[in-house]
Parts: C-alpha cells; sequence; structure tokens
C-alpha cells in the first residue's frame, strides 16, 4: 500500500480550497493519503474557514501568521518529513482542481520508477502541458550583454501516450517520489519566480525522471481567482530569479512583465550590464 502525503499552501483562498480538497476526497483512500495545510498567512475570515475546511477533511494545519509566498513549501516539506516518511509526497496549488482520476494517473506512472509525475491542464481551450516538454532558448545581447532567454512555451500533450518525459513539471499539481522529495526540497531563497523550473532542474541534475501523465487532469482557476495582492511584485520577482540566474544562467523573458518592467531594465536587475 502506497502512503500518500498531500500538501497545500494556500492564503485568502478559503473557498478554492474546499473545492480542491473536495475534488482530492472523490479520488482517495483516506486511510492511504494525509493531508498537510500551510495557512500562509491568511487573513479573517479564511483563516478560520481554512479550519473548518481542514477539520472536514482530516487535514492538518500549519499557521505562519505572515505570508511567506513560494518559500512555504519549504515549511510544509520539513514539517512532514520531520513527522512521517511518505512513500509520495503530493505538491497542490489551492487554486487547482483535481479531475477524477488524477491521483491514480500519477500514482502509476510513479510505480515504473519514475520520481516525479506532473499534470495536463485546459489553457485557452486547448490541453496542455502544465510545464514544459524542453526549455526553448534564444541568446541575445541586452544592455550590451549576452544574456539567455527562456521562452515559454505551451506545449500539446502527446495523445497517443499515456504518459511523456518533460524536463519541467509546473507544481500545482506534482506527485514526486517519497526518497526524492526527500533529499531534493524546495529551496526557500525564491520569492516568486522561477521556482518550480529549479525544482524540476535539480530533480532532473540528481539523476530523476520527470513525466506529465496523460489522464492527470487539473483545472485552474475556476472561481476566477487572481494572483494575491503584493505577490508578483518586482521585490519578489527580481531576487528570485537573481537568485535563478546565478544557479542556472538564464531567465524567462515573461518574468520581465510579472516584474511590471520593460526587459531591459528587468536583465539589468538581474543579470547587471556590462562593465
Amino acid at each position: 500500500m502506497t502512503d500518500v502525503q498531500v500538501t497545500v499552501m494556500t492564503h485568502d483562498r478559503s473557498a478554492s480550497l474546499a473545492r480542491l480538497l473536495e475534488s482530492l476526497d472523490r479520488q482517495c483512500d483516506r486511510e492511504r493519503v494525509d493531508i498537510t495545510i500551510l495557512d500562509n498567512g491568511s487573513a479573517e475570515p479564511h483563516a478560520t474557514e481554512v479550519r473548518q475546511t481542514a477539520a472536514r477533511h482530516g487535514a492538518t494545519v500549519l499557521r505562519s501568521e505572515r505570508n511567506l509566498f513560494v518559500a512555504g513549501k519549504r515549511v510544509l516539506e520539513d514539517d512532514v518529513f520531520a513527522r512521517t516518511r511518505p512513500d509520495v509526497l503530493v505538491r497542490l496549488d489551492d487554486d487547482v482542481i483535481l479531475e477524477d482520476g488524477w491521483l491514480e494517473a500519477v500514482l502509476a506512472v510513479l510505480d515504473t520508477g519514475v520520481a516525479a509525475c506532473g499534470s495536463v491542464e485546459n489553457h485557452d481551450g486547448d490541453l496542455a502541458i502544465s510545464g514544459q516538454r524542453t526549455f526553448e532558448f534564444t541568446n541575445e545581447i541586452i544592455n550590451g550583454k549576452a544574456v539567455k532567454i527562456w521562452d515559454w512555451r505551451w506545449h500539446e500533450p502527446d495523445r497517443t501516450a499515456v504518459s511523456e518525459q518533460v524536463e519541467l513539471a509546473g507544481q500545482r499539481a506534482l506527485a514526486v517520489d517519497g526518497r526524492a522529495a526527500f533529499h531534493v526540497r524546495h529551496d526557500p531563497a525564491f520569492l516568486i519566480g522561477g521556482e518550480d523550473a529549479d525544482y524540476s532542474l535539480r530533480l532532473r541534475h540528481a539523476g530523476h525522471e520527470i513525466r506529465i501523465a496523460r489522464s492527470a487532469m487539473i483545472r485552474h482557476r475556476t472561481l476566477g481567482e487572481r494572483d494575491v495582492a503584493g505577490y508578483r511584485v518586482a521585490e519578489n520577482v527580481i531576487p528570485s530569479w537573481r537568485h535563478f540566474y546565478r544557479r542556472w544562467g538564464f531567465i524567462r523573458r515573461s518574468a520581465a512583465d510579472e516584474a511590471g518592467m520593460p526587459l531591459e531594465a528587468f536583465v539589468a536587475a538581474v543579470v547587471g550590464t556590462r562593465r
């Protein structure tokens, strides 16, 4: 029997969290699945509703009085592994819904010896990998300096395959073998931006395979959820991508838009300029 630990970080999205956990309950044996929720600085009445939702689903609740941003993922990991060593760690964002069969699909892929298995989702009416089949780069001269730029593309999944290998699996809904998850944890230096790519790259550099399950379907932001105010701002995005660039040597082009900056200014802040 596989023991599964589900982790969810939530901030002011109590209604979304409730829908997510309902979608999980419909497809799992609760004797096999434990849930840990980090209430990441939610204000009232969300904080109370998170506690009530957790109680209905038999989930453990951790509470941070302030928003830790995505660094809270490391808090969740460290808490889980201090208490237990699950066979599988599942990371879920609070603004997704799991289609029926999601858990069965990702566990079947992990059973083949794969370290991590992600999802597919509807993107503007088209089926897309929640991640990247491959990283697509261009080399550009910006501010007098050669910079390697990653251009995000939405990739259609292989409809003939049960699963396919990818370079990046997003953490909106991701299942990871417990042994791999114990050794490769979220880097708390990230506030927002680059953390999913960093995690997948570190898994791969540790020799692990990442796949997407064709039938592991999710729906994203069906309640019209928006980014939390003060979340995806330059003060968080720039240091995250600076950290990412120093480790991997490239940045994502659209991160400049997330920081609310022209690409040239963003590159100068993250990479620097030619001296």
